[in-house]
C-alpha cells in the first residue's frame, strides 16, 4: 500500500519563520544590551560632569537610543515587510540630525560633529540600497538584504562609537551632578527594558499566530489532497505523485475499482448508512489488495470509487490476481447497515502504461471506459482496456459530436403518445418523446440519450424538450383543441441542473401556458445523487401547478419510499407488470396492489405498455385513471397527434388502431 503522504514540508516555513524571529529578538536583545553597558558606564562617570552639561550628556542618549532604534526598525522591516518601518526609520534619521546639530564638545566640535554625520551618512545610504532591495517584493534577493543590514549595523557600531567618545571628552570637561544624572540613566534603562520586553512579546505573538495560520494550512492541505470520509488520498494528490515520479518508476497499471448500484444504496438507506458501506467496502478492498502485493498505491477516486496504482506489473499478472481477489472478498460477504444486511459487489476497469496512455489523463479516460464495459457486462467482473473499447469510445465521441450538431440544426422532433382516461374514454393529455432524424432515419431515445448523460448534452436536449413541449400545447390551445397536459421526461442530471427550476417557469411564461399543462416525469434513479436538491426543486414546481409523476414506478430498489420522500402527483406502472400480469399471478396482485396503493394517497395512476383488450379490461375493472400503449395509438408526430386530437373531440370512445396503422416507431 502507498505511504503515508504527509504534510511534513508544510512546517519548514514555520520553521524558517521561528529562526528569523528569534534572531530578530536575540539582535534586539543584544543592540539593547550594548546600549545599557553604555549607559552604565556613563552611570558610573556622571560625578565627573559639571552640571551645565547634563544637557549634553541627555543628548548623546538620546542619539544612541535614536540610533539603536533606526537598526531596530530595518530589522523590524526585514521581518515583517511592512512599509511602516521604514517610514519611522526616516523619522528618526531626521530627529538624529537635528540632535547632533546641537551637540556641543569643547574645541572638537567640528570634527566630532563631522565624524557623527559622515557615519549616519553611511548608514542612511546603506538603508535606502536596503529599502530598494525590499521594494522588489517577491523577486527581492534575501542574500543582498542580509548584507545591506549587516554593513548598516557596521555603520551603527561606529556611530555608537563615536557617540563613546563624545561621551567621553563630554565627561572630562565637567562634573555632573550625580543623583540627577543617575536618574537620567535609571530611566533610559526601564524605557530600554520596556521596549525590549515589548519586542519578545510581540514576536511571541507572532509565533502564535504563525503557528495558527500553519495549522489551518496544513487542515487545507489535507482537505485538497485526502478524502473527507475514507482519509484516503484523492485523486489530485494520485496525479501529483504521477507528475513527482520520473517514467521508470511510474505505475505499470491502473484500476478504477467501483462500488455497484452505490446511488441506489443511498437512495434506500440515506447517506450516512450509504458511507458505512463505502468505508466496509475500503476495508475490503484494502485486505484484498495487502494480501496479494504492496507495490501498490489506493486512492479515493470518487465518493464510492477507488483508483489502485500498481509498480512492478508489465504483463498484468499482479492487476488480474488483484482484481480477482477484490471481487471474491468484496462479494463473498453480506454488509452489516444498521439492522439489515446488504450483498454489495464491485466493478473493475483496468488501463496499463505506457500501452493504454502515456499521461494520467488518458490513463484514467481508458480505465473509466473499461470500467463502463464492466458496468454493460452486468457488473460484478473486471475489464481490461482494449481497442474494441477504443472503438466504442470513438464512436460515442462521434455521436456526442452529432448530437451537438443535431442540436444546432434542429433535427429533433417530438412524438406525442395519448393517455386514454378509463372514466369517459377521452385523450386530451400525452407524453412526448423526443426522436431523432438523422440522414432520413428516425432514431430512438435509447440510441442516443446515454451518450448525451455521459456528455452533459442531456441538459440541453432537456431544455429543448421542455419548451418544444410548451411550443405545441400553447399551438394546440390556441387552434381550440382540449389539450390538457403533456408530460416530458427529466433526465436526473437535468433536474439537479441549477436552473432548471428557471427553465420550467421560462417556458410556461414565454408560451403562456397555465402550469398544470405540464407534467414532468422522474424516474427513482433521480433521487440517487442530491435527494433534498430534488425535494425542493420538485416542490417549488408543484407549488404552481406542475404536476409530478415518478415514471416506470416498481423497479427501483425502494418504490414505496419515493412516494413518501417526493412531492408526487402520478405514478406510472412499468409495462414490464402491464405486460406479464394476464400471465403470471404475482405481477397481477402488484399492479392491483399499486393502483391501490395510489387511490389511498389520493394519486393518479397511468398504465403503460397496454397492448391487448384483455390488459385494457382488467386495467378498467381495477380503477387505473389513464392507459397508454399501442393498443391505442403508437408515438405520433405533432402534426398526426393535432389530427389525433381532432378525432377525440368528436368520439370520446376509447380508439383502437388496426396493426397495420400502427407507426414503425416503438418507444
Amino acid at each position: 500500500m502507498n505511504a503515508i503522504h504527509n504534510v511534513h514540508s508544510l512546517g519548514r516555513p514555520f520553521t524558517h519563520l521561528v529562526i528569523i524571529t528569534l534572531v530578530i529578538v536575540l539582535t534586539t536583545i543584544f543592540v539593547n544590551l550594548v546600549s545599557w553597558q553604555s549607559t552604565q558606564s556613563v552611570s558610573d562617570r556622571t560625578n565627573q560632569l559639571v552640571k551645565e552639561s547634563l544637557p549634553q550628556l541627555k543628548i548623546i542618549n538620546r542619539l544612541e537610543n535614536n540610533v539603536n532604534k533606526q537598526i531596530l526598525q530595518l530589522y523590524t522591516y526585514y521581518s515583517t515587510l511592512d512599509a511602516n518601518y521604514w517610514e519611522n526609520f526616516l523619522s528618526l534619521q531626521e530627529a538624529f540630525q537635528y540632535e547632533a546639530s546641537k551637540l556641543m564638545i569643547g574645541n572638537l566640535i567640528f570634527n566630532y560633529q563631522q565624524a557623527l554625520f559622515t557615519s549616519n551618512e553611511k548608514l542612511h545610504q546603506n538603508a535606502i540600497l536596503f529599502h530598494r532591495e525590499m521594494q522588489k517584493n517577491s523577486s527581492r534577493n534575501w542574500d543582498v538584504l542580509r548584507t545591506h543590514l549587516a554593513s548598516a549595523q557596521s555603520d551603527t557600531n561606529h556611530l555608537i562609537a563615536a557617540l563613546d567618545v563624545a561621551s567621553d571628552i563630554t565627561r572630562e570637561e565637567a562634573v555632573a551632578a550625580s543623583k540627577a544624572t543617575l536618574s537620567e540613566v535609571l530611566q533610559l534603562k526601564n524605557i530600554q527594558a520596556g521596549f525590549s520586553f515589548s519586542v519578545i512579546l510581540v514576536a511571541g505573538i507572532l509565533i502564535i499566530m504563525l503557528r495558527g495560520r500553519l495549522l489551518d494550512q496544513q487542515e487545507l492541505y489535507k482537505r485538497a489532497y485526502f478524502d473527507n470520509l475514507t482519509g484516503l488520498p484523492n485523486r489530485k494528490q494520485a496525479e501529483d505523485d504521477w507528475a513527482s515520479e520520473n517514467k521508470s518508476s511510474k505505475p505499470d497499471c491502473f484500476l478504477l475499482i467501483k462500488l455497484d448500484h452505490y446511488h441506489l444504496i443511498a437512495s434506500t438507506f440515506g447517506h450516512t448508512l450509504a458511507d458505512h458501506a463505502v468505508m466496509q467496502t475500503m476495508s475490503r478492498l484494502i485486505t484484498a489488495i495487502q494480501s496479494v502485493s504492496s507495490e501498490t498505491s489506493l486512492y479515493q477516486f470518487s465518493s464510492a470509487t477507488w483508483l489502485l496504482s500498481i509498480k512492478n506489473d508489465t504483463q498484468n499478472e499482479l492487476a488480474k490476481t488483484i482484481a480477482e481477489n477484490i471481487l471474491a472478498t468484496t462479494s463473498g460477504k453480506s454488509l452489516r447497515l444498521d439492522e439489515s444486511e446488504l450483498s454489495v459487489t464491485c466493478s473493475i476497469g483496468i488501463a496499463n502504461f505506457p500501452e493504454h496512455g502515456e499521461s494520467i489523463g488518458e490513463l484514467l479516460r481508458n480505465a473509466d471506459s473499461a470500467l463502463y464495459e464492466s458496468h454493460k457486462s452486468g457488473r460484478n467482473t473486471f475489464t481490461i482496456f482494449h481497442s474494441r473499447i477504443k472503438d466504442k469510445i470513438d464512436k460515442l465521441l462521434a455521436m456526442e459530436s452529432n448530437l451537438r450538431n443535431a442540436l444546432h440544426n434542429d433535427e429533433f422532433e417530438l412524438y406525442f403518445q395519448p393517455k386514454l382516461d378509463t372514466v369517459n374514454g377521452s385523450s386530451f393529455s400525452a407524453e412526448a418523446l423526443i426522436r431523432w432524424r438523422k440522414n432520413g432515419k428516425i432514431l430512438l431515445p435509447g440510441e442516443f440519450i446515454p451518450v448525451a448523460e455521459r456528455s452533459n448534452l442531456i441538459m440541453d436536449i432537456g431544455n429543448w424538450v421542455i419548451d418544444e413541449a410548451c411550443y405545441h400545447i400553447h399551438r394546440w390551445r390556441k387552434n381550440g383543441y382540449k389539450s390538457r397536459k403533456v408530460a416530458v421526461n427529466i433526465s436526473p442530471k437535468h433536474l439537479l441542473a441549477t436552473d432548471f427550476v428557471d427553465t420550467v417557469l421560462d417556458a410556461l411564461k414565454r408560451h403562456q401556458l397555465p402550469a398544470h399543462s405540464l407534467e414532468l416525469e422522474i424516474t427513482e434513479e433521480a433521487m440517487a445523487d442530491d435527494p433534498e436538491t430534488i425535494i425542493s426543486r420538485l416542490q417549488a414546481l408543484q407549488k404552481i401547478g406542475v404536476t409530478i409523476s415518478i415514471d416506470d414506478f416498481g423497479t427501483g430498489y425502494s418504490s414505496l419510499s419515493y412516494i413518501r420522500a417526493l412531492p408526487v402527483d402520478t405514478i406510472k406502472i412499468d409495462k414490464s407488470f402491464i405486460s406479464a400480469m394476464t400471465n403470471s399471478s404475482n405481477d397481477l396482485a402488484i399492479v392491483l396492489m399499486i393502483i391501490q396503493l395510489a387511490k389511498k394517497l389520493d394519486l393518479t395512476v397511468v398504465a403503460e405498455g397496454v397492448e391487448t383488450k384483455r390488459q385494457q379490461k382488467i386495467l378498467t375493472r381495477f380503477k387505473c385513471d389513464f392507459l397508454q400503449g399501442y393498443l391505442f395509438s403508437p408515438p405520433l408526430d405533432a402534426d398526426k397527434y393535432e389530427q389525433y386530437l381532432l378525432k377525440s373531440e368528436s368520439d370520446l370512445q376509447l380508439q383502437t388502431y388496426k396493426p397495420d396503422q400502427l407507426a414503425l416507431q416503438t418507444r
